[in-house]
């Protein structure tokens, strides 16, 4: 029987190619390498299968061999071939591969650089102001008017309540109800504490008097030590929480008075939760307390529950005779300190030994340290849960001196106050607050504020405080160059003052909606006690009031139009300059401002015949503008032999290609740059009562987008 071995090592040289080489190269690739293989592989083979028959011929078989060894050796040989050729080409695919990583990784390295140039040209300069001083405050009283420009007195100028970092009104009186006659009137007590009777605490809980001393020195703080951190017992939940170190601080007035105000200054490593502020109004201890402040109740979305800063707490007048502050320690700090075993044990015995047993109405903090706690207040005085410290060791310990001091890590948890002010204050109607001018390096394109305001309800459950915000580009600027601003955490403007300005009272800002307007805190109808006036825009931007009676309060709530929120700056109409120049033979002029860098292309300039007025020249016709926005410094080079007007501008300078003859003016129109500007607040209480109440600023965030 014949056998084709020739087909047989074709096929299989083919089908090993290309399973070697599918997964490496690319289709086209692999089949103009078969190809190659199959036109190799049509040569005539030198291998010749000889007819076998019953008896084997040994030479014909050795010829055989020798003959298979041979094409084998060429098929191999060329095989070699095709994988040197395949991987070749795989080490051109590869450095194609890496020259393509490279000039990915450049282009990155470019796009990166330019998002950082887009970044510094794009994201605003941001400034705050957080009233820690007076030093951003402008001192010239004549700017200190009012909206429409009315001078206001001295008093109305000082708003600022260094104590607590913030703007408030001007206190028309301020009385500190801890002191009488120049002494202290109060006293200060710890009537609940949360902490064992073996806890180690840094001082005694005696709070001294002095710290209700504004200004003073003296502090009140406890660090105390516990074995695990403190968890508190569901006895607590009217707090909502579950762990921290928790303290009641009594202050005791000597006869019942009014009060409106406390400022509370913490003291201590991290910021206290403040849980609540309660009052009794007599001495007897059945009366129920009543909340001043409750942690659950939060006023605005702006309050926090942990304070770590002076700051105050202002509500209706109440008549008090005591105060309780409720605190909670949440913060601690894990250290490692020297136990002396003898004397903790000793401690343990002692107090057990004054205190058989728990006097649950004196403890509202019900101690659950494991390794503090008995299991039975009627238990001998030695039986202590205290982990491996049993009585059968305590004799041991107390004559063995070796050993006993050790390491031991406890839970360190401190707090505390200091300047702890009671006050009852009246607050004028007005306050004003001028910024002294902020410079920024770059021409400020445009302008927008966030604010962190503060406004209490009246008796009444009303907001009857308001806070306006306005920004100038000018340095001596009169009301009319005061632009308001609408900060941009700001969505809605309640009790905004009406003032009659030309026989209308205009809103600051168009208005998409008006809810209510009052006179004097009632409601006013509209269409019929007032009535809307709408601008060009179909916003509404006036109320007009027939027979306004000008002793009463007008306010106004409404929802202002929030394109308010971003001024920019070329809107404004004091940003722009106009200006004429002699020409006098010149070819150049420095101009008073420089030109804002985004307008160098919108300038305007005419060239007018200074006898006659004729118009020689206007922009775009025969004067042009060859200014390159790219390379200020080569815009010369776009100067062309025409024999028309051609300039450019750079910084303050004017350049044009020829001289201006001398009977010629120039004009020139321009929006120049502003690196300077200043902001205004004027803070109100639209009524005649409610002089305990005052609007507060607490943080002014300014923000530019510069050129």
């Amino acid at each position: 029987m014949a056998y084709d071995i020739n087909s047989s090592i074709k096929e299989v040289l083919k089908e090993e190619v290309t399973k070697e080489y599918e997964d490496k190269i690319s289709i086209e690739e692999l089949y103009e390498k078969i190809n190659k293989l199959e036109k190799f592989l049509k040569t005539p083979m030198q291998t010749e299968i000889k007819e076998v028959g019953d008896i084997i011929k040994s030479e014909e078989t050795k010829k055989t061999i020798n003959e298979l060894i041979f094409d084998i050796k060429v098929a191999f040989k060329h095989f070699s071939n095709v994988e040197n050729e395949v991987m070749l080409k795989l080490k051109e695919k590869e450095s194609e591969f890496t020259r393509i990583i490279k000039n990915i990784e450049k282009q990155n390295r470019v796009l990166e650089n330019y998002e950082s140039y887009i970044k510094i040209n794009t994201e605003p300069i941001v400034i705050k102001e957080d009233f820690t001083s007076t030093n951003n405050i402008e001192t010239d009283l004549t700017l200190y008017k009012e909206r429409y420009g009315t001078p206001v007195s001295k008093m109305t100028a000082t708003t600022l309540v260094t104590d607590c970092s913030a703007l408030m009104l001007p206190k028309t009186r301020s009385l500190n109800l801890a002191f009488n006659n120049g002494v202290i009137s109060a006293d200060v007590n710890i009537t609940k504490q949360y902490c064992s009777e073996n806890a180690n605490k840094t001082t005694s809980s005696n709070i001294p008097k002095n710290i209700l001393i504004p200004n003073s020195a003296e502090i009140w703080m406890e660090d105390i030590y516990t074995d695990e951190p403190i968890k508190i017992s569901e006895i607590n939940n009217k707090y909502e929480i579950n762990t921290g170190a928790l303290c009641e601080i009594e202050i005791n007035f000597e006869a019942v008075t009014v009060l409106n105000e406390i400022i509370l200054k913490p003291c201590s490593k991290y910021p206290v939760d403040l849980l609540a502020i309660e009052y009794v109004r007599t001495d007897s201890a059945k009366e129920s307390r009543k909340n001043l402040y409750i942690q659950k109740q939060l006023k605005r979305e702006y309050d926090s529950n942990f304070i770590e800063a002076p700051i105050s707490y202002r509500f209706p007048n109440v008549l008090v005779k005591k105060i309780y502050i409720t605190i909670n320690q949440l913060h601690y700090e894990r250290v490692n300190i020297k136990e002396d075993i003898n004397t903790k044990l000793i401690e343990r015995a002692k107090y057990n030994l004054e205190n058989p047993k728990y006097n649950y109405d004196n403890c509202l903090f019900k101690p659950t340290y494991k390794d503090m706690i008995r299991k039975d207040p009627k238990t001998p005085i030695f039986s202590l849960n205290a982990g491996d410290d049993k009585l059968d060791d305590l004799e041991a310990l107390l004559f063995n001196t070796d050993n006993t001091l050790k390491n031991k890590i406890k839970y360190n948890y401190s707090y505390g106050l200091r300047n702890v002010t009671l006050n009852n204050n009246e607050f004028d109607n007005t306050g004003i607050y001028v910024s002294k001018p902020i410079k920024i390096l770059d021409g400020i394109k445009a302008v927008s504020i966030i604010v962190d305001e503060e406004h209490n309800k009246n008796e009444n459950d009303e907001y009857v405080t308001d806070i306006e915000y306005y920004m100038t580009t000018s340095l001596t600027p009169d009301f009319k160059s005061w632009k308001s601003i609408l900060p941009t955490n700001k969505a809605y403007i309640y009790n905004e003052l009406l003032q009659d300005y030309d026989g209308k009272c205009y809103l600051r800002f168009p208005a998409t909606k008006v809810t209510t307007v009052k006179m004097d805190g009632v409601d006013l109808e509209a269409g019929l006690d007032y009535f809307l006036k709408h601008n060009d825009e179909g916003y509404i931007e006036a109320i007009e009031i027939p027979d306004m009676d000008y002793i009463s309060l007008y306010t106004v709530s409404y929802q202002p139009n929030p394109t308010d929120n971003i001024i920019e700056l070329k809107e404004l109409s004091d940003v722009s300059s106009y200006e004429e120049f002699n020409s006098e033979g010149r070819s150049s002029f420095i101009l008073k401002n420089k030109i804002y860098a985004n307008n160098l292309k919108n300038v305007q300039v005419k060239i007018i015949d200074a006898i006659t007025g004729k118009v020689i020249a206007t922009e775009g016709e025969s004067v042009f503008n060859v200014t390159n926005m790219y390379n200020v410094e080569e815009s010369y080079k776009d100067f062309t032999i025409t024999d028309k007007y051609q300039y450019y501008v750079n910084g303050k300078n004017i350049y044009f290609n020829k001289a201006i003859k001398e009977n010629y003016k120039v004009v020139v129109y321009y929006i120049y740059e502003i690196n300077t500007i200043r902001f205004k607040a004027i803070l109100r209480r639209n009524t005649k009562y409610d002089k305990y109440l005052t609007p507060v600023v607490k943080k002014l965030e300014y923000k530019f987008i510069t050129k």
